[in-house]
């Protein structure tokens, strides 16, 4: 038949319920493999200990199929022995197993132990024990998931486009200027409502575009598929994370129903709840761009030239201690009817809502921030590698910061599906859906800095002629007698520890950071980012069986596609109008200024106010600028831990997992909760509203209009599949936003006091127009009847994302005060988007070998290669802004079209259950990647977020209603692919020029436990550990013994019960 061959003879099911018999070939190789993984699974084996010794067994009634579940031997297969239900995780597996060999492309799944319970915590936890595919985290939580390293990955919702709420969003300090973004958070997905993803590697033109790495679709039930009548099934559980602040346990919970109406009408509806506290240490050094390669002493006059040899010195590292508490509720409710025996359709709504609280606290280590130190102290040990990394030293600082900083986010979304396919058993089927996706992110967020060091501020004094001085608001603090705000203070130990330092204050300012005597709330400000993403998406495809074609089986297949997408994004600042306390309006240069304030601070004074002693026009807006009203009543009203001591919180065990000083003495983080509520509450005085950023709010609207046509031919008595056909996308794609003018017209009363709150922006649109032509080849032969070898070659592509697209050049400055004893604002970094970013465009090959015996087993290898033609990346660059000091140097971040690279490897994988209840899957993934990013050390870096190592192991137990199983993954260093970059720019202060650094991740693993027990079949109760370890992750600045970034999130538990009826 077919290709003139004979068909092979018909192939067991994957997993068969019967072991083989003794002699055969099956029972050699099985012997052999249990002797070489006996170790292995020997973890597991112990559990079997405390199993019941008969095998746990239910009575099964006769139902409709399900086609998720593993294939059932049949009692006359079974020859008279009990039947034994697989169930769990065994199962979940099993299924998987099964979808991988069943599918004509190269996919990975990951199905439902059961309704309502997915194997991990979340989506992405789930997809990271998957061959090939890795995971980002925050906080603890898995988020975005990469594709043998990519993560320009598009999700789908039962092949649909669909949207979370987490496209693209901010966090953090750096969010009130628009950075620290992040995208394609899988977190805000409710995995409990899900039955199952898959992963596919390999695209067939009828697939969606949009993944360069690959499509991970999320499959919600179908009540049609359960058997007749109704089935009720879910979870409860409490967790709880280490150190967690907020609440101690939290519940989780999750419910699915369905009702099968006589295979004709199926009603799903479903209900999750999830809540989660926990709490993060972290240190970060990205947040500040102003690092520096210091000088030696004697090559310059710098004043942080104190040792014989340059060493690098931060301008700050933050220690922060963050606590998040996360709220999500979902539901879900789908529709089944079978109108005839050929036309169905479906309709599907999942809704979501999720809210995200963070609180951090932030101690800002000071080295040399705005020219405030004085560096390393050359009467006491220090120690410094031949690269210049500090490893130990006092440093000498001239200011001491925290800060308060809280975000409170609320998002909504919701994804309608209504469709229909056609099929009276003839050559032809038709199928139709149309889909509409919508989604609203709203983030409030306020900070706070604390100042430590003296800071001075228009204070009464006698020998003023209008009665006011400029004196320090806690003059206990360390300060001395320096004119300016910061003085020559103090002193802290530091010690690198080469991942996390550690740092203690010294005498006489040991509790420094504690000390109520020298807590100054300083600058006070709040921020809201709204975005707003519409999808709609609609297509009809048609399969006819071409009967004239004799000698192969063949169906051929069309569609056409249509998606519109337009998201709405804006970034607003709350302005405070300082007009009752005299400001008012002025034009300077072309340039003309308003009323408002952004940044509530006590040393800030009005705009183009007289010196009562001088009678000189303020030149700059500081008490003790050149030229400003130091003799003038304040402004701002100041407040001190001592005169507001209801807004002091004293955070005690700050910074559990390290040595950043025992507690700290911040912003009461409760009362910021509600940011606006909060900041006006501190000044009533001054009415506000929220101040639209023109330069960092966008508009993106774009549209994409795709067809495709494929071929399928053979089938299973033709012992090949071969799929080829090709897809073409055309994109339309328009982003407005604005520009500042030539002559801008600010509402606040000075450019950096506003952060871009003009009232006349220009509008500028850049548009793109782009066809890709996407062709797809797929083929598999059946060599033997238990193997398969797979053979795939594809163009991809991946749309930019809307946040580097859209946003404008967002410059950050802060206060100085020690240039050239003047003070004023200094530009200190900036990033930025780029409205021309070409798509990710790839062309792809993909080989692979699948082995599949005995019961749940399988040996697999796949090898892949990619070659990228463009491929956007992030970098920090110096640049120069001009400031109130004629221009300052600092780094700018922003995405750039990138000259493209290549990615190649392979993957392993082996999967076994033994018939005593252990069992274990593994799988191993080595990428090796080039791309265009350089640094001032290399060449040519690997691809952002690519390990070059990645595995996986899964060992578990199941027997007797126990189950047991340890997971986990690890993967090896890689060039940073989060918000932070890939690069980061330093100035070397002896040649003034910058240096570019590489920013890499450092190695990751983590191991995950679950132990459970089910009484009934309808009850069972289950505990879950997830980082047992107490693992944390971190980046350096290339050199390993740098440290960069710092995440601790510790270890979490769950603790509950499962349970399920009817069915």
């Amino acid at each position: 038949m077919g290709c003139g061959r004979e068909p092979w003879p018909a192939a067991g099911p994957a997993h068969p319920r019967i072991p083989p018999r003794e002699g055969t070939r099956m029972y050699g190789e099985l012997k052999m493999l249990r002797r070489l993984l006996m170790g292995a699974a020997s973890c597991a084996a112990l559990a079997a200990t405390l199993a019941a010794p008969t095998a746990f067994a239910q009575s099964t009634q006769p139902a409709a199929p399900d086609p998720q579940a593993a294939p059932q031997a049949t009692p006359a297969e079974q020859g008279g022995v009990e039947e034994i239900i697989v169930t769990g995780f065994r199962k979940s597996l099993a299924d998987a197993l099964e979808n991988k060999r069943q599918s004509n492309l190269i996919i990975e799944s990951v199905t439902a132990e059961d309704m309502g319970k997915m194997p991990d915590q979340d989506i992405a936890e789930s997809l990271q024990r998957l061959s090939g595919v890795q995971i980002d985290r925050d906080n603890g939580q898995g988020t975005r998931v990469r594709i043998r390293g990519l993560s320009q990955n598009v999700t789908v919702l039962n092949d649909e486009p669909f949207l979370s709420g987490l496209e693209a969003y901010a966090s953090g300090e750096g969010s009130g200027g628009g950075g620290n973004t992040a995208t394609n958070s899988l977190e805000a997905i409710p995995s409990d409502l899900i039955a199952g993803v898959d992963v596919y590697k390999s695209p067939q033109a009828s697939l969606v575009e949009g993944g360069m790495g690959g499509i991970i679709n999320l499959k919600t039930r179908s009540a049609l598929d359960t058997p007749q009548g109704w089935t009720v099934g879910g979870n409860f559980r409490m967790t709880t994370g280490e150190h967690a602040r907020m609440e101690d346990w939290t519940p989780i919970g999750a419910i699915v129903g369905t009702y099968n109406f006589n295979n004709r009408i199926g009603i799903t509806a479903a209900f999750s709840y999830s809540e989660t506290d926990t709490h993060s240490d972290m240190m970060q050094g990205q947040n500040r761009s102003g690092w520096a390669i210091e000088p030696a002493a004697g090559t310059s006059s710098n004043p942080m030239a104190t040792i014989p040899q340059k060493y690098i010195s931060p301008e700050l590292l933050y220690f922060t201690d963050r606590d998040t508490d996360r709220t999500r509720i979902s539901g879900q409710l789908g529709i089944d009817y079978a109108v005839t025996d050929s036309l169905t359709l479906n309709a599907d709504w999942l809704h979501s809502t999720y809210d995200i609280l963070t609180q951090e606290a932030s101690n800002k280590l000071w080295f040399n921030s705005n020219g405030l130190g004085l560096g390393i102290d050359p009467s006491q040990p220090y120690s410094i590698d031949s690269n210049g990394v500090i490893k130990s030293a006092t440093i000498r600082a001239l200011g001491a910061e925290g800060d308060s900083d809280v975000q409170n986010v609320h998002l909504t979304a919701d994804n309608f599906h209504f469709g229909g396919k056609w099929d009276n058993g003839g050559p032809f089927r038709a199928k139709f859906k149309v889909a509409y996706a919508t989604s609203e992110y709203n983030s409030d967020s306020a900070q706070q800095d604390v100042e430590y060091s003296q800071y001075n501020a228009a204070q009464p004094c006698a020998t003023s002629p209008n009665g006011y001085c400029n004196a320090p608001l806690n003059p206990s603090a360390p300060g001395g007698s320096s004119p300016v705000s910061h003085g020559p203070a103090y002193s802290f130990n530091y010690v690198n520890n080469g991942t996390l330092p550690s740092v203690s204050y010294n005498a006489p300012y040991a509790d420094l950071i504690s000390n109520p005597n020298n807590a100054v709330f300083k600058s006070a400000w709040a921020w809201n980012i709204h975005s707003k993403d519409d999808l709609w998406s609609g297509h009809a495809d048609g399969e006819y069986d071409a009967d004239f074609i004799k000698a192969i089986k063949t169906t051929f297949t069309a569609g056409v596609r249509y998606t519109d997408d337009k998201i709405n994004y804006s970034l607003s600042h709350y302005e405070l109008d300082k007009s009752s306390a005299g400001q008012t309006g002025y034009c300077s240069n072309g340039t003309c200024y308003g009323t408002y304030g952004y940044y509530m601070d006590p040393a800030i004074l009005n705009e183009g106010m007289t010196n009562a002693a001088t009678g000189a026009t303020a030149g700059g807006n500081f008490v003790g600028a050149s030229g400003a009203p130091s003799q003038t009543p304040p402004v701002i009203p100041a407040q001190t831990a001592l005169s507001a001591p209801n807004r002091a919180q004293l955070v005690k065990n700050f910074f559990p997992t390290g040595n950043a000083g025992s507690s700290i003495l911040v912003q009461n983080l409760s009362q910021m909760q509600n940011p606006v509520q909060w900041l006006q509450g501190n000044f009533p005085q001054f009415p506000g509203k929220m101040v639209r950023d023109p330069i960092n709010s966008f508009v993106i609207e774009s549209q994409r209009v795709s067809g495709y046509a494929m071929a399928d031919m053979g089938s299973k008595e033709d012992r090949f599949h071969l799929n080829i056909g090709a897809r073409i996308v055309d994109t339309v794609q328009k982003v407005t936003a604005g520009a500042l003018p030539a002559n801008p017209i600010y509402i606040s009363d000075e450019s950096w006091d506003g952060s871009n709150a003009i009232t006349n922006p220009d509008v500028v649109t850049a548009e793109r127009h782009y066809t890709d032509i996407l062709p797809s080849m797929n083929l598999v032969l059946d060599v033997a009847p238990d193997q398969k070898v797979r053979f795939s070659a594809a163009r991809v592509m991946s749309p930019p994302s809307p946040y580097d697209l859209g946003r404008g050049a967002q410059y950050n400055f802060t206060r100085e005060t020690n240039t050239a004893g003047k003070q004023g604002f200094a530009f200190v970094g900036g990033s930025g988007g780029n409205p021309n970013l070409d798509p990710f465009r790839a062309t792809q090959i993909d080989i692979g070998y699948e082995w599949y015996f005995g019961e749940q087993g399988a040996l697999t290898f796949g090898g892949f290669y990619k070659s990228i033609d463009t491929f956007i990346q992030t970098q920090t660059t110096s640049i120069t802004v001009m400031d109130d000091f004629g221009g300052s140097t600092a780094g700018f971040t922003a995405p750039s079209n990138g000259a493209g690279g290549s990615i190649k490897g392979f993957e392993i994988g082996a999967q076994y259950a033994f018939d005593f209840g252990v069992g274990f899957n593994a799988n191993y993934t080595y990428s090796l990647s080039t791309s265009s990013t350089h640094t001032d050390f290399a060449q040519d870096l690997p691809i952002p977020g690519v390990s070059l190592h990645a595995l996986t192991a899964q060992t578990y137990y199941q027997k007797g209603g126990l189950e047991a199983r340890l997971s986990y993954s690890w993967r090896s260093s890689a060039v940073n692919g989060d918000a932070i970059g890939s690069t980061f720019a330093i100035l070397d202060a002896t040649t003034n020029k910058s240096v570019t650094y590489g920013v890499f991740s450092r190695p990751y693993g983590q191991l995950d436990a679950q132990i459970a027990y089910q009484f009934t079949p309808e009850f069972g109760i289950t505990f879950e550990a997830i980082n047992l370890t107490d693992e944390s992750q971190e980046t350096y600045l290339q050199f390993k013994n740098q440290p960069f970034t710092y995440v601790n999130a510790g270890r979490r538990f769950m603790l509950g019960g499962r349970f399920k009826f009817g069915g």
